[in-house]
């Protein structure tokens, strides 16, 4: 069906042979697992670029959504909340947050408070809390 000389439609040849460049890679156990491994690493790599994370700021709620709504007024999906927001990108959260909700879960605001206070602590010389006194 794709040959010329049965089919008479512009770029029947070159979808010919598209089909055996095709064939070629995915029949031959080797070049598609190279193919494989590019295409994985591609995917990848575009999924970082593309999506973002922000917060509510009134209930803490973490939201991953496609980089298109960054700076854009959002609504909190969370049923008790439900208030607008807009959403700025933030850290990808921890692990533990994520895994708690289920991709969208709810990030206690201590928590932001307590990693902000492990940052500052200063120490001596000899590893003790200088804030301390």
């Amino acid at each position: 069906m794709t040959s010329s000389s049965v089919n008479k439609y512009a770029f029947a040849d070159e979808a010919l042979s598209s089909l055996f460049s095709a064939w070629n890679v995915l029949s031959n156990r080797v070049k598609k697992m190279e193919f494989d491994e590019k295409l994985r690493k591609a995917v990848k790599d575009g999924e970082d670029e593309k999506v973002f994370w922000t917060v509510c700021p009134y209930c803490w709620y973490v939201y991953e959504y496609d980089r298109v709504y960054l700076g854009v007024f959002m609504r909190c999906c969370n049923e008790k909340c439900g208030r607008a927001f807009t959403c700025v990108e933030i850290d990808k959260p921890p692990e533990e947050v994520l895994s708690e909700g289920g991709g969208n879960g709810r990030v206690m605001r201590e928590e932001f408070m307590n990693r902000e206070e492990e940052e500052e602590e200063e120490t001596d010389v000899f590893g003790e809390d200088v804030n301390r006194g």
